[in-house]
């Protein structure tokens, strides 16, 4: 909760509470504050609300829900400065457009003013250009051909990708060695990338920030994934999740060994490699080769 304490969250905080003074200043009189919605009677068994409480409680009921995904305090006061934002502004629309009109300029002024300020600390991260990307990733020769790298995607404008940073620098540190490094692709800089890894970068993606993992220029994993349909599965992006899902705790030669138990990874290498096959057998006419699984089960 510290970092909410910064110039940042403060000023945005009270950005949202500054409604209090404005609603018993200006807005006493106001319709909006005093008649009834007939939506919320409907939809709420007969409990008659005013239009103000009803857009209040959608902010509540809207943060609540996105809470159940957040990683952190400060993504947690992210919603409610977004959420809180929506709700005076649709609110002060209803009472009064001249109100409403000074409070969208004065968002403006604080988003040009006052910045979220970027991670500064210790972190083991190499930022990539375009040639040092290709050279040491996409086409890795001598001892890189040897090295994994977990690459974070990301835009300076995305929230999430900055409150994650933290985290990332943690991981770097923690779990880098001789054969796992990090780095780190600014799209903004090389947008080419986003395609090419089909990441979209819209202002409502839920691909911001991408984590792939590379070994001898291959993507072995990503997080988030994408379902067989190609939707995005919406993860939470946590520390545990990130160690997990790329077995950050486990060493790189045991992940990539052809017989080890502790991992799937080289399984579905192989997989993929046999389905590569058995297409272009098929396209020659000829059947698909035998695993020995299969071979048991016909045996079972």
């Amino acid at each position: 909760w510290a970092a909410v304490l910064r110039l940042y969250y403060i000023v945005h905080i009270l950005s949202v509470l500054v409604y209090i003074p404005i609603r018993f200043v200006w807005l006493m009189e106001k319709e909006v504050l005093t008649e009834k919605s007939e939506v919320s009677k409907e939809w709420m068994g007969g409990v008659e609300l005013t239009r103000e409480q009803e857009l209040l409680a959608l902010m509540a009921i809207m943060i609540f829900m996105r809470a159940r995904k957040v990683i952190s305090a400060e993504e947690l006061v992210d919603k409610f400065i977004l959420f809180g934002r929506g709700a005076v502004t649709v609110i002060l629309y209803f009472s009064s457009i001249t109100l409403m009109l000074w409070y969208v300029v004065v968002l403006a002024v604080l988003f040009i003013l006052v910045r979220k300020t970027k991670f500064i600390g210790d972190e083991d991260i190499e930022y990539f250009n375009t040639v040092s990307f290709d050279a040491k990733v996409l086409k890795p020769e001598g001892h890189d051909r040897k090295i994994m790298h977990l690459v974070v995607f990301y835009e300076d404008w995305c929230d999430k990708c900055n409150v994650l940073d933290p985290i990332f620098a943690k991981l770097s540190i923690k779990y880098s060695d001789a054969r796992r490094r990090w780095g780190k692709i600014d799209l903004q800089r090389m947008p080419e990338y986003a395609e090419e890894f089909k990441i979209d970068t819209s202002g409502f993606t839920k691909q911001l920030p991408t984590v792939i993992c590379f070994y001898k220029g291959r993507e072995l994993r990503r997080l988030p994934q994408f379902t067989t349909g190609g939707k995005v599965i919406d993860n939470i992006m946590a520390e545990q999740t990130l160690i997990k899902h790329f077995e950050l705790e486990t060493d790189v030669h045991t992940i990539l060994h052809p017989n080890s138990k502790t991992s799937t990874w080289r399984m579905k290498e192989e997989e993929e490699k046999k389905k590569k096959e058995d297409l272009k057998r098929k396209k020659a006419g000829k059947k698909p080769k035998r695993t020995n699984e299969q071979d048991m089960d016909k045996e079972d």
